[in-house]
C-alpha cells in the first residue's frame, strides 16, 4: 500500500459501523510480515486514536515499520506528542497510561512535556502531579537533555 492510500483507508475508517471496525481488529490481528507492518504504519499516521496508539506501540518493538512512512526519528517521536495530546482531550486518564508505559527515551521526554504543557492550560494541579510522577531526567525534552 502507497503512503497515499494511507490516508485514504484512514480517512474512510471513520466511516466504519462498529461492526467494521471490530471485523478490521480481528483481520488485523491475524495478519503477519510485510503486510501488517504496512497497515501498522498507516494506523500510526492516519488510524483512529484506539489503533493509533496501539501501532506506536508497536512500531517501538519494531522501528523498521517507520520505513513505510518514511519517518525519521524526529518526526517518530513528533506524532508520539501529538497522538499523547490527542489522547490528553479525549481522556486524560488513558493519556497518562500511555505515556507511562512508553519506552524511556526522547520520544517518551517530548510526549511527557507537551502533555504537561497543553494539560497546565486548563488543570494545572494535574499537569504538575502528572510531571512529578516521572524522574527529572525524563521531565526534559530531547532539547534540554542535548
Amino acid at each position: 500500500m502507497k503512503p497515499s492510500r494511507f490516508s485514504r483507508l484512514g480517512y474512510s475508517m471513520k466511516k466504519w459501523s462498529a461492526y467494521q471496525k471490530a471485523q478490521f481488529q480481528t483481520d488485523y490481528a491475524a495478519m503477519q510480515g510485510e503486510a501488517r507492518d504496512r497497515i501498522t504504519a498507516m494506523l500510526a499516521s492516519d488510524g483512529e486514536l484506539d489503533l493509533k496508539t496501539e501501532a506506536i506501540l508497536e512500531i517501538f518493538e519494531n522501528p523498521g515499520i517507520r520505513d513505510f512512512v518514511e519517518w525519521d526519528q524526529n518526526r517518530f517521536e513528533r506524532n508520539i506528542s501529538e497522538v499523547a495530546v490527542e489522547l490528553l482531550m479525549t481522556d486524560t486518564e488513558r493519556a497518562v497510561s500511555w505515556v507511562k508505559n512508553l519506552p524511556a527515551g526522547n520520544a517518551r521526554a517530548w510526549a511527557i512535556s507537551n502533555v504537561a504543557n497543553n494539560w497546565k492550560n486548563y488543570e494545572p494541579n494535574r499537569a504538575n502531579e502528572f510531571l512529578k510522577s516521572f524522574p527529572e531526567a525524563e521531565r526534559k525534552t530531547g532539547s534540554d537533555r542535548r
